[in-house]
């Protein structure tokens, strides 16, 4: 039975790596490039036209940058899901880029492969952010001001009483890091980041990592 295949706008103004992912993505039979925007204008014109499943973002585009369309892009094609796809992982381009809609996170520089299982788990509902992203929240959350963070640990409320440590992987699960990319940045063992997990469903009386990532938000720790 024929299934859906995940229909992808590819848009950054750099040719050749167009071109380069749009053939790696053309080489899967779950998925297809149904078009190439080479500045952010182009990508809004297209993704109304066109109605793709995923938006592969490059931040730095002309005439109209990536975080410029974001906002654009969840008002004209809400339905898509958008990656932002860039070299950047400065602090401020990626809170700004998930402030204004996207996502996801990856990077030019991941491994292909990985690239396409990342897309992937964007279109199925998942949170894509490549684990050099998740340092880049953590950093946040460790150079943050002492007074900022007493705020922070008083917005959660003495009813989820988080460890400093169980707060620092609520914060990588809700930029999307998997269990594995957790574990990397943290310096633990996959197990140890599972057990980490289940105390931090329990403590917050949640069922899952979407229910965690939005605690978090409404907690403002990913403010």
């Amino acid at each position: 039975m024929q299934t859906h295949r995940i229909r992808i706008l590819v848009a950054d103004d750099h040719t050749l790596l167009r071109s380069l992912v749009a053939d790696l993505i053309a080489m899967e039979s779950d998925m297809e490039v149904v078009g190439q925007a080479a500045d952010g204008l182009e990508t809004l014109d297209l993704a109304r036209q066109l109605r793709p499943d995923v938006v592969l973002l490059d931040l730095y585009m002309p005439k109209l940058s990536g975080l410029d369309c974001l906002s654009g892009l969840r008002a004209a094609v809400p339905e898509a899901v958008v990656i932002v796809l860039s070299h950047s992982t400065a602090q401020e381009d990626v809170l700004m880029a998930f402030r204004e809609g996207a996502q996801g996170y990856l990077l030019k520089t991941m491994d292909p492969d990985h690239l396409i299982r990342r897309i992937r788990d964007g279109a199925q509902g998942e949170i894509p952010i490549a684990a050099e992203v998740a340092r880049c929240i953590l950093g946040r959350l460790e150079s943050a001001p002492g007074e900022d963070r007493r705020q922070q640990g008083s917005r959660q409320g003495t009813d989820n009483p988080l460890t400093p440590r169980e707060v620092e992987i609520v914060s990588l699960i809700a930029g999307g890091a998997t269990n594995r990319e957790i574990s990397t940045v943290l310096m633990l063992s996959e197990n140890t980041v599972k057990n980490h997990i289940k105390h931090i469903l329990d403590k917050l009386h949640v069922q899952n990592r979407t229910q965690v990532a939005a605690w978090a938000t409404r907690s403002g720790m990913m403010g």
